[in-house]
């Protein structure tokens, strides 16, 4: 059977160090990062935002939230992708959900995300953030 080669001394260690060089550039960053959740129903979906303030980023990051839940737990915007895969254009679309949303329902998209800042800001949505 075929033989299993030992890689040289040197690779594992040679790898391990360009991680701790990439991590070490990346906590040297000047920019700000927030993690947010945001929670509808008895879902949850969070993002990272990332910006020059922390506000700037906590901003980022709950935006992102809503945008992860119009794309993956909005069922208002999930009905219209379903409406469009329908039509001729839609069935011809070999794109993903995702990327039929970006390309086909841009205004029902910024509605979804709209009606989540809207949840938000009343209360009805529960969010958290956390900054780094």
């Amino acid at each position: 059977m075929g033989e299993m080669s030992v890689p040289a001394r040197g690779w594992p260690l040679t790898g391990l160090l360009l991680l701790a060089l990439a991590a070490l550039l990346a906590c040297k960053s000047k920019q700000q990062k927030c993690v947010a959740g945001v929670q509808i129903g008895d879902m949850r979906y969070s993002s990272l935002g990332t910006a020059d303030t922390r506000a700037e980023a906590e901003k980022s990051a709950k935006s992102g939230s809503c945008l992860a839940y119009c794309d993956y737990g909005d069922p208002t915007l999930d009905a219209a992708w379903k409406r469009f895969k329908a039509t001729p254009k839609g069935r011809a679309s070999k794109t993903s959900k995702n990327f039929d949303i970006f390309l086909h329902l841009k205004a029902e998209k910024a509605a979804c995300v709209a009606r989540c800042n809207s949840e938000i800001t009343r209360g009805t949505a529960t969010t958290k953030v956390e900054c780094l």
